[in-house]
């Protein structure tokens, strides 16, 4: 396995005195020649522990997601009406772009919901 060398910028706009900015470069491992090494992989799945699984979000009034979610990303903000795992419905006025809901989802309906670039996370 190849590595990059490491590499010294200088900044055009630094004060007296060199201020150096070191970029490493990573380097990927092939999955033919070494499986990539998972810190959690013992760790039994909660709630509270990260997303392992990810999936495009497309609102609908009638159509489940393919799974429950743990979480909802929102990319572009805006309203999130959706169906929670109860079958109570709720909507989430004023998200933030790029915020997380974490909801337990098994619906986006597609009436109420005005943000966009969601992603079901589980």
């Amino acid at each position: 396995m190849a590595r990059t060398p490491q590499q010294t910028f200088h900044h055009p706009r630094s004060s007296p005195g060199p201020k150096t900015m070191r970029i490493i470069a990573a380097t990927s491992i092939e999955s033919k020649d070494q499986p990539m090494p998972d810190r959690f992989s013992s760790n039994i799945p909660s709630l509270t522990s990260p997303a392992t699984h990810g999936f495009s979000v497309t609102p609908s009034d009638t159509l489940d997601l393919t799974e429950v979610t743990r979480a909802l990303y929102v990319g572009s903000g805006g309203a999130v009406a959706l169906r929670l795992l109860s079958g109570q419905s709720v909507t989430f006025a004023g998200v933030a772009a790029g915020s997380i809901l974490p909801v337990r989802a098994d619906r986006v309906l597609a009436t109420g919901t005005t943000a966009g670039s969601i992603v079901g996370l589980v």
